[in-house]
């Protein structure tokens, strides 16, 4: 938790509000990439429903690193399979490091702005953090029990607890994925769109040479 929250929560809301556009900008991307591996446009609409049905963030990663490896291993031959390898290789680089703040992004996604309260000398003052909802079990710890008017209650204390300027150090690394996988896409795109003679066709089987007479 920061030694201290925000004065206001309307900052924490627009901070909130460019880290999630920053994710779903590099998210956006990955559809392409998936696109352009399945097919050869960017913006197939099939590829982009496909890669959008699945729910979960891991399970979109799923469905894109089975993608690139089954691409890979389609591949006619070893020229072909060169050709492709540092783009395979950037795939599963860029999925490893989405996947390391795909965690961050949630916690933005799913948390509420509440009061902090910090103190000040001999005094508490109210300041601002985004925290997890009382009811996410996973980012809430038990803290034991206090009584209030002869009742006792539960305690909970958050895991996390983000201001802005942690917000906005997310929202650099957010912004930092999407560049990378903008630039991973526009390597496919390139590949992918090679004059036919140079373009090597995953999955396509050679039909047999007919016997010379």
């Amino acid at each position: 938790m920061p030694m201290r929250g925000d004065e206001s929560p309307e900052v924490i809301y627009q901070a909130v509000g460019a880290a999630l556009t920053a994710w779903e900008g590099a998210e956006a991307r990955l559809a392409r990439i998936f696109a352009l591996i399945v097919g050869t446009d960017a913006h197939n609409v099939p590829a982009h429903r496909a890669y959008g049905s699945v729910a979960s963030f891991n399970g979109r990663q799923d469905l894109l690193i089975a993608a690139v490896e089954g691409f890979m291993g389609a591949l006619p031959n070893k020229k072909a399979r060169d050709r492709y390898e540092l783009a395979h290789a950037n795939v599963l680089a860029l999925a490893k490091r989405m996947k390391e703040f795909s965690a961050r992004r949630n916690e933005i996604g799913h948390g509420a702005v509440g009061p902090y309260h910090v103190q000040v000398g001999q005094r508490f003052e109210k300041t601002y953090l985004l925290l997890p909802a009382d009811y996410a079990t996973r980012k809430q710890e038990l803290a034991g029990a206090v009584k209030s008017k002869g009742k006792q209650f539960g305690l909970t204390v958050p895991k996390y607890g983000y201001n802005t300027e942690q917000i906005n150090l997310f929202c650099e690394h957010f912004r930092s994925l999407h560049i990378e996988a903008q630039h991973v896409a526009m390597t496919w795109d390139h590949l992918r769109n090679l004059p036919n003679r140079q373009k090597p066709s995953p999955g396509r089987n050679r039909p047999p040479r007919a016997a010379r007479s």
